[in-house]
């Protein structure tokens, strides 16, 4: 799980300069907020079968019903949202930059999991660009932002962008797990056997539970619900799922107002594990 910290900060608050530097790095992300809204309803769900046991218990299993496979040209709006925060990114970098800087091919915002090649690649990335804006890009980068540097969202933008760029990023039906699947019930114990997770087919089994009654006599009710979402394979995700259009609604929040509105807007610098850790 990300834990995030928001930390106060002693720096003076920036002026009307970076303030109008930030507003312009916004401007690629202002591209990427349609493709967040086009939700269609989903063209999948489940079918549920049970068997009889003993004790009156009764087994019941979940199983994926898709009607239609999410369609490839999905990926073409999400890739294009995905290089928008990309570029907002590198945007602001060239705001920041002077303008004999500005030349170089190898201005950009660079993003590391590792501490050791964010020191040894990242100076022409960041050529001119010193004091807080320089402390700001650095105090963001996923090897000292996160517990888990690979969960990163600017560290998981990375690895989207770059696949983008050489491969289709092909959407899938995938099982949301435990979070998404739950029962209703009265008068019964519940005892889950199986949960799926990640991608799925049609008539893969996604759930299995047993109810039991508590009272034989009674007429327990059973209403059982579990979810499938499209994800977006190649994430590099260890920690945990999250369907594609929150996926972008993570990614697109984490840009704008945690990596450029926090001091950009606010002049509070965000915060990184050693700071929430203090504050322990």
């Amino acid at each position: 799980m990300i834990r995030l910290a928001r930390v106060k900060d002693a720096r003076p608050k920036r002026g009307p300069s970076q303030a109008r530097q930030g507003q312009d790095a916004h401007r690629p992300l202002w591209r990427a907020g349609p493709h967040l809204s086009e939700r269609d309803p989903k063209p999948f769900g489940f079918r549920t079968e049970s068997e009889s046991g003993p004790d009156e218990a009764t087994t019941y299993h979940l199983f994926a019903v898709i009607r239609e496979e999410p369609p490839r040209e999905l990926a073409l709006p999400f890739g294009d949202a995905i290089q928008n925060m990309r570029s907002a990114l590198d945007h602001l970098v060239y705001e920041l930059a002077t303008p004999k800087a500005r030349k170089s091919r190898n201005l950009q915002f660079p993003i590391f999991t590792d501490e050791c090649k964010f020191k040894v690649r990242s100076p022409p990335m960041l050529k001119s660009i010193k004091g807080d804006e320089r402390t700001l890009i650095e105090r963001v980068q996923p090897y000292i932002a996160t517990n888990v540097p690979s969960d990163d969202p600017l560290a998981v933008l990375h690895r989207l962008s770059n696949r983008d760029k050489h491969h289709l990023l092909v959407p899938m039906v995938a099982a949301l797990g435990q979070p998404s699947t739950w029962v209703a019930w009265s008068d019964g114990d519940i005892r889950f056997t199986y949960i799926a997770k990640g991608p799925v087919e049609q008539d893969t089994k996604i759930v299995s539970f047993t109810a039991t009654p508590e009272d034989p006599t009674a007429n327990m009710k059973v209403t059982p619900s579990a979810d499938l979402e499209i994800q977006v394979g190649g994430t590099g995700i260890i920690g945990y799922d999250i369907a594609a259009t929150d996926l972008l609604d993570m990614l697109r929040y984490h840009v704008r107002h945690w990596v450029i509105g926090m001091w950009f807007d606010y002049g509070v610098m965000p915060g990184t594990v050693a700071d929430l850790q203090g504050t322990q």
